[in-house]
């Protein structure tokens, strides 16, 4: 991912949590789909199990840290609530 992706990949993000607070349940589900492409839920337990960030926000995942990752950019949500 060259820097211009990553640069482009925080701007989105900064700009998705400025909107996060007004937006509506729909247009947060929006905004959520250009972050991650999968998300894996245990409905029962109210738990995230994993996550697969959208290609352009793998790098981004990668850098932050503090969430074990498998093979196939998925992350474990282990550290995650729903």
């Amino acid at each position: 991912m060259s820097s211009d992706s990553l640069s482009q990949a925080e701007k989105t993000l900064i700009s998705i949590e400025e909107s996060w607070e007004l937006a509506t349940r729909e247009e947060q589900a929006c905004l959520t789909k250009l972050i991650l492409a999968e998300v894996d839920c245990d409905v029962l337990a109210d738990r995230v199990v994993w996550v697969r960030p959208q290609l352009e926000f793998q790098m981004l995942f990668q850098l932050a840290g503090g969430m074990p990752s498998e093979e196939g950019g998925y992350y474990l949500g282990n550290l995650l609530s729903a």
